[in-house]
């Protein structure tokens, strides 16, 4: 997969990318989390592809356009753009444009980034729209409008059919509910994989260690990661990119019985004793096992976390017995 900055001044150019060197079907989006939807719909370019002999390419975005267009902050994202690209590329994509998003890009017109991003620089011969998905600028045109634009210059444009999981459509909003509730087993099923988190190991408090469970206090990778609901999960650890799988459990929370303020994430590894201080862990949260709680001293949060500890052990076994089948 080749992998195109665009900005709104290679747009203005009005010559085709040199990287593209051939004519292509294109469909666009955020892409947030790349769960089985977004698989689904780009399942659908691939079939179009083949049909007409076409190359596949993605357009998505370096940032959330609503940061450009409510110049708010884009919160509660499913992963960083740097997930989000290795996720689409395992689906076998063959170009990837990502459109550094700004406010000239954010004023053109649905039939103008058609025109001069489409046709003249990734050379579009079909788009493949999501079935709920809207662009150009105030987001008002319709599929109608899409495929009238599109005859005018020679771009044919299909519809992608929803992806039906239960009757639920498969979407971010409803993959964010669920972490927001901390259905993590729902979301693995949604996404196709467990959700991540990754951070950086930064000194804490040492409360954890005081307690006989030392833990690794994460500062997330980029803040506008969504986390999930406050409580202790089940989780599996990579460490620095090894591919060594570290089993654990992670309390994310403000530590109410110390009367704890502000929101961290501690991960205590069952397996590992060495220094984690500067380190890049990437957690995949399986499942949670309870909500945050207060205790009326730390000999009773000890008992619990002990109790947690077996729980997630016996989670983990369960789980290792059910793959054996």
């Amino acid at each position: 997969m080749k992998t195109i900055i665009l900005n709104s001044e290679k747009i203005a150019s009005h010559v085709p990318l040199a990287d593209i060197d051939a004519d292509t079907v294109a469909t666009i989006g955020f892409f947030d989390g790349v769960h089985r939807g977004h698989k689904w719909l780009l399942q659908q370019q691939d079939e179009v592809s083949r049909t007409h002999n076409l190359k596949r390419v993605v357009v998505t975005f370096a940032q959330h356009p609503k940061t450009v267009v409510l110049g708010c902050d884009a919160t509660n994202q499913l992963g960083t753009l740097e997930q989000k690209l290795a996720w689409i590329e395992e689906t076998g994509v063959d170009y990837t444009v990502v459109l550094d998003f700004d406010r000239k890009i954010a004023d053109m017109s649905a039939d103008d980034f058609m025109y001069f991003v489409l046709k003249i620089k990734l050379r579009t011969k079909i788009l493949l729209t999501g079935y709920d998905h809207h662009f150009g600028k105030g987001g008002y045109d319709t599929f109608e409008d899409y495929c009238r634009y599109g005859k005018a210059i020679g771009i044919q444009v299909y519809q992608g059919l929803p992806y039906y999981d239960n009757g639920k459509a498969v979407s971010s909003s409803l993959v964010r509910r669920e972490i927001e509730v901390g259905h993590m087993e729902e979301v693995a099923h949604y996404l196709g994989r467990p959700y991540i988190i990754v951070g950086k190991v930064v000194k804490g408090e040492h409360i954890g260690r005081t307690l006989g469970f030392p833990t690794a206090n994460i500062s997330l990778e980029e803040t506008h990661i969504l986390l999930p609901l406050n409580g202790v999960y089940a989780v599996e650890v990579l460490i620095d990119g090894f591919e060594v799988i570290h089993k654990g459990m992670m309390n994310i929370g403000s530590r109410p019985t110390f009367s704890g303020r502000h929101q961290t994430v501690e991960v205590n590894l069952f397996d590992y004793s060495g220094d984690l201080y500067g380190k890049m862990l990437q957690v995949s949260v399986m499942k949670r096992i309870r909500k945050e709680q207060r205790f009326a001293n730390s000999d009773e949060l000890k008992a619990q976390i002990l109790r947690d500890k077996e729980t997630i052990q016996e989670y983990f076994e369960s789980e290792e017995l059910k793959m054996k089948k």
